[in-house]
């Protein structure tokens, strides 16, 4: 029965979300528009309503249902497309090509506000053409086929629209002349999978959206019904007191089970390339979306910045040392993860364990060295190392295969020495 509620919970939102959209904005139009306009109050409700579909059922990103809620929304979008955690998208102004890839929190067209108005325009996206983690797309952006724009990246206006077949990383972006190419694995896994794995993905995916609703709903079920019982025995005062307890217990609870469902699903993270279209990926989507959309929200992020939320991690399989400051729980590969004694991960920093490149999922080792400081909203890319004591500051990415020496500091996207 809690399975149903929380799948019509999901249902509900996104056909209210949709209902609003099309009554309030209608198909939204290219043009400058005053921020004192009834238009900008409409279109700002709108973009909160999609920010709190992160929140609230971020568990229908990366999967293939929501293709059909950005279809209802009016995205045009082609065939086999991959969209992940968007962090905005406009969705009339939004074209998108076959087969292409949008990853965790990029930005796709976002509204310029400046000197009073705000500009919006079309954004377009050639086929197969990737868009890596955090990236900010602007609006009125063209991206011709095969262009790959990586992690934390900004292209600038000179360099658009990006030819087919160009790479680019950074902010600014600069042109990439070579970049690592999926020869491992057939079309067949990546880009054009057998109807058979079109029902298999929909049939774990369809978990993977209902379950971390479900499991909030019932943990919060289960405090409302227990309060409701104490209530009357005892007075206002002592369920003040209680209740907090009650709370702490279901957080426990909710940790014992997220884990249980990891190792029962995926184990032990390995380093590893894994095609797009195998349920391996799909099986570790699903203990990610438990983790993000159900532990995260419901008891870890009041853990960040204390002692206690390296526990957890530990049972999901980090090796955290001693003295270690998290202010992050952006994690997903938890075995792949090593942090040395009084290292710090500040607000909101990602320890990239894995990455999807031409539709392959490679995965492998994150390792942080002692007394290191990772910068807010920095970015540490598989197969890196810091040192004992260095520092990558806010904003920078750390690549893949490098090295931070220690005693050092780096800053930038990619990092260089201070």
């Amino acid at each position: 029965m809690t399975i149903v509620i929380g799948f019509s919970f999901v249902v509900l939102l996104t056909l209210i979300i949709t209902i609003l959209k099309w009554v309030l904005l209608g198909n939204i139009k290219e043009g400058k528009y005053p921020v004192n306009s009834f238009f900008y109050n409409k279109k700002w409700f709108f973009d909160q309503l999609m920010k709190l579909s992160l929140q609230v059922i971020g568990t229908l990103y990366t999967t293939l249902y929501l293709q059909f809620w950005f279809k209802m929304l009016g995205v045009k979008m082609g065939k086999r497309v991959e969209i992940s955690t968007v962090e905005f998208i406009s969705p009339d102004l939004l074209v998108t090509g076959d087969e292409c890839f949008l990853a965790d929190s990029v930005s796709i067209g976002a509204s310029h506000v400046r000197n009073g108005y705000i500009d919006i325009a079309k954004t377009y996206i050639g086929n197969r053409s990737f868009i890596g983690n955090s990236a900010v797309i602007s609006p009125d952006t063209r991206l011709g086929n095969n262009v790959l724009v990586g992690v934390l990246s900004k292209m600038r206006s000179e360099d658009l629209p990006a030819k087919d077949g160009t790479s680019w990383f950074g902010s600014p972006a600069v042109f990439l002349p070579k970049r690592d190419v999926n020869h491992d694995f057939s079309s067949s896994l990546t880009y054009q999978p057998a109807r058979k794995l079109f029902f298999q993905r929909y049939a774990i995916e369809f978990f993977r959206v209902v379950l971390p609703a479900t499991l909030f709903i019932l943990f919060a079920s289960l405090i409302a019904n227990a309060t409701s019982y104490l209530q009357v025995e005892k007075d206002l005062g002592d369920l003040f007191i209680v209740f907090p307890f009650l709370y702490i217990g279901a957080g426990l609870l909710g940790i014992l089970i997220t884990a249980l469902l990891k190792w029962i699903i995926i184990g032990r993270y390995k380093p590893a390339k894994k095609p797009l279209w195998s349920n391996y990926v799909w099986r570790s989507e699903l203990v990610t979306g438990v983790y993000e959309n159900f532990l995260v929200l419901f008891f870890l992020n009041i853990l960040t910045g204390t002692p206690f939320i390296k526990y957890p991690l530990r049972l999901l399989g980090c090796k955290i040392g001693k003295g270690v400051c998290l202010y992050t729980t952006q994690i997903t590969e938890f075995d792949l993860i090593k942090i040395g004694d009084n290292s710090v991960l500040n607000d909101n920093c990602t320890l990239q364990t894995h990455l999807f490149e031409d539709r392959v999922m490679k995965m492998s080792y994150v390792d942080i060295g002692k007394e290191c400081s990772v910068g807010g909203m920095a970015v540490v890319l598989y197969d890196s190392k810091m040192e004992d004591h260095s520092v990558l500051e806010p904003l920078s990415v750390l690549m893949k295969n490098e090295t931070l020496p220690a005693n050092t500091s780096f800053v930038g996207a990619p990092a260089i020495r201070c």
